[in-house]
């Protein structure tokens, strides 16, 4: 067995020697290696094309304000949805008050922060088309516990639904679970896709992660029940979002999002929005597992970019490299080469900061008083540079420590990094992070005694303390298979969601003065 292992360390370690020494493949391109006006590389996101966001009904025109949540998976999106919820916590002097959260312009989130903000999204979006305006929306009550006699996931199974929902639920009551984890049908869908004889196969897993995104953390299953099984207007998309500078007749009402992929080919980011989308002149894209492709005889090209789903744009930006294939785009850009594929953000920036600085930085934004920058971070690498072991890393421990070094090596030093870019654009950020939680006990997160409990008694492998700071650190990017009264289900605990919930919510209190002070609240 030992002379097997060593074998194949041997063979590993030649192939990627030859793969490093091999010389680098440059496919013949149209437009390498420039274009006209501008150099073919990372580019920022173009406010002209919209609106501006400050033109939301009763919003602060005075503060331009972004909100960059951090890759994680599902630990990222549980905290992220926990500071969401202190920021809804800080109001203003006013009367009727205004909360941060619903002054927050632009939200620039990569992987699991992106599931955080499409709950909020999808469910502020569903409140205003139901109830006909914000008014008594509130993401607290979107995220409370859902009532014990609804079955998570909603009662719909697309196309067959014929269950109607009642009048009065506005948003999707399961908003909460949704962040928890996957359901039993998509694990096994999944799982057919391992299948050789399945119509899909190995290569499309990423096809099955975008439709489980669009059916509950968007919200799809919900708002179909809601509708009806003939309403085509069930998953959301970009037009939802955003609102286009010519449109003369809609209003813009909800902040603005940028779901941030890295390009497979150049390591850009690509903040997947109509702008980019239309810059990158993509003709084709896959949604709910079915490719669509831009005919001119159906549709203009720009009803077709923008009825693009927020689905695809979340699916991109939370591509796993391993885990799931990346996401490809048609387009035309380049005829020599007409595909791009794009996969997990965090691979060009796990904060999403840097869009979020382009963003506050645009000149639609120089003439603003106060401009913020609030960075959700759910960092969980290492806290120390020395270790106990004795002998050096194999190349296997070596190889898998290469996958996420690069995050870590970023979130060394990215605070001095964004302190210098903001200093230079008279930005004020402010930083949530895990960091805080060092000096919290259970009793300042507010836990109840049986969360604690099931806490302590399940505590991650290798967490090396009960506290909410090692817990929450050592909590799995990716969730668990567990046991529910459903059955089997890829999700973390509920305590465990607990934790993440109010240490979001804790952190954020703990900032609260340096929050108002950034943007000139009493």
């Amino acid at each position: 067995m030992r002379s097997h292992a060593a074998l194949f360390l041997v063979f590993l370690w030649i192939s990627l020697y030859l793969a490093g020494c091999a010389p680098v493949i440059y496919e013949p391109s149209l437009i390498y290696p420039h274009l006209p006006d501008r150099p073919f590389q990372e580019c920022s996101i173009n406010l002209d094309f919209y609106k501006p966001v400050q033109q939301r009904p009763d919003q602060y025109s005075n503060v331009a304000l972004a909100v960059a949540a951090s890759g994680g998976g599902y630990r990222a999106a549980n905290f992220a949805a926990g500071a969401m919820l202190g920021l809804e916590e800080i109001k203003d002097s006013c009367t009727p008050p205004r909360n941060v959260l619903s002054e927050v312009d632009y939200f620039s989130s990569v992987s699991g922060g992106g599931f955080a903000v499409g709950a909020y999204v999808s469910t502020l979006h569903d409140y205003i088309c139901f109830n006909g305006s914000t008014a008594g929306y509130s993401f607290a009550d979107a995220l409370a516990l859902a009532d014990p006699n609804v079955k998570c996931p909603c009662p719909c199974k697309p196309p067959d639904c014929k269950h109607k929902l009642p009048d009065k639920q506005k948003i999707d009551p399961c908003a909460r679970r949704h962040l928890r984890g996957l359901y039993p049908d998509f694990i096994e869908d999944f799982l057919r896709t391992l299948l050789p004889w399945n119509q899909l196969g190995l290569d499309n897993r990423n096809l099955r992660f975008e439709q489980a995104i669009d059916d509950d953390v968007l919200g799809y299953c919900w708002r179909k029940a809601k509708l009806g099984p003939n309403d085509a207007n069930a998953t959301l998309t970009l037009a939802d979002v955003f609102v286009p500078a010519t449109d003369t007749n809609r209003q813009v009402v909800l902040p603005y999002w940028f779901a941030n992929a890295a390009v497979y080919k150049n390591a850009v980011i690509f903040p997947f929005s109509p702008d980019h989308l239309v810059f990158y002149d993509v003709d084709g894209y896959y949604h709910r597992t079915k490719e669509h492709k831009f005919i001119s005889s159906r549709q203009s090209y720009e009803q077709f970019i923008w009825n693009v789903p927020l689905s695809a744009a979340v699916a991109s930006s939370a591509n796993f490299p391993l885990a799931l294939p990346p996401n490809r785009l048609a387009s035309k850009m380049d005829p020599n080469n007409p595909y791009f594929y794009l996969l997990d953000g965090g691979v060009a920036d796990n904060l999403g900061a840097i869009t979020a600085l382009r963003l506050l930085s645009d000149k639609t934004n120089e003439n603003a008083p106060r401009k913020v920058l609030i960075v959700i971070d759910s960092y969980q690498g290492g806290l120390v540079p020395f270790t106990i072991a004795e002998k050096p890393p194999n190349e296997i421990a070596a190889i898998a420590r290469l996958m996420e070094i690069g995050l870590d090596s970023w979130r060394a030093r990215y605070r001095e990094a964004i302190d210098r870019l903001c200093d230079s654009n008279n930005i004020k950020p402010v930083y949530i992070s895990f960091d805080d939680l060092v000096d919290a006990n259970f009793n300042d997160l507010g836990l109840c005694e049986k969360d604690i409990k099931d806490l302590c008694d399940n505590m991650p492998r290798g967490c090396p303390k009960a506290t909410p700071f090692y817990i929450a650190r050592s909590i799995s990017m990716t969730s668990p298979l567990s046991w529910d009264k459903q059955g089997l289900e890829y999700a973390m605990r509920k305590s465990q969601q607990n934790l993440l919930i109010a240490a979001g919510q804790y952190v954020v209190n703990k900032q609260r003065s340096e929050i108002l002070n950034a943007l000139g609240w009493k």
